[in-house]
């Protein structure tokens, strides 16, 4: 496959299947600002200051919006690379057990798999990895094993 026929389908389920969550949020800024200049147009002049309340979650959804949006080059390069992976080698659930945690990543990962015939063992990963973060759990053990070792040098 080359990479203008992958681009263009990493696009097209970009923008329908992974960027769910940005759309989520877009719709949250939008019924936010619906919300802000239906108060400011309807309500009388002291209560038109409530529309400003409209702006604290008009903020927080922009914010995660603009998170969102900003990882699409990344995520882009973890379809090419697990693409290209999943293409030449066997399945690994180590390539992606890092990524399971993340809403985001998981939808990618999920859509991967189940294009190129792994349903099954994304299965087991997702009751495996989805519900804890696999590698924050690996740097705890380091670092346990870290402190083991600094204490049996002290005693």
């Amino acid at each position: 496959m080359d990479t203008k026929k992958l681009k263009r389908d990493f696009i097209i389920k970009y923008i329908f299947i992974f960027f769910l969550y940005g759309h989520l949020f877009f719709l949250g800024i939008s019924i936010s600002v619906f919300a802000g200049i239906v108060l400011l147009l309807e309500l009388a002049f002291p209560w038109k200051l409530s529309a400003v309340l409209c702006l604290i979650p008009f903020f927080i959804c922009l914010n995660y919006y603009i998170r969102i949006l900003s990882t699409t080059k990344f995520k882009w390069k973890f379809y090419k690379v697990y693409s290209y992976r999943l293409k030449t080698k066997p399945f690994d659930e180590d390539w992606f057990s890092d990524h399971m945690y993340e809403p985001c990543m998981r939808l990618i990962i999920r859509n991967m798999c189940y294009e190129y015939g792994y349903k099954d063992e994304y299965k087991t990963m997702y009751i495996k990895y989805a519900h804890e973060n696999h590698f924050l759990e690996m740097k705890k053990q380091e670092l346990i094993e870290q402190i083991k070792k600094r204490d049996q040098l002290l005693s």
